[in-house]
């Protein structure tokens, strides 16, 4: 994804349903048991923590927090 100006909501939001996607990749059958999604929320700062798969370092490296020039 492109780096983007989004309201601080919807990026909590956005990483929420990131935790969601990953537990359905996990667990397709539909049995989230042991899966969960914490979100910590203070006035300086937000927490947010989950055991649903994450991605790869390649990915990362690569794709989610590379910056791309044309």
């Amino acid at each position: 994804m492109i780096v983007r100006d989004i309201e601080l909501v919807d990026a909590v939001a956005d990483l929420v349903d990131n935790c969601v996607d990953g537990a359905r990749r996990l667990r397709p059958n539909g049995s989230y048991k042991k899966l969960y999604a914490a979100l910590e929320v203070s006035n300086l700062e937000f927490r947010i923590e989950d055991n649903c798969g994450g991605i790869t370092a390649d990915v990362a490296r690569n794709y989610a927090f590379s910056i791309w020039t044309t």
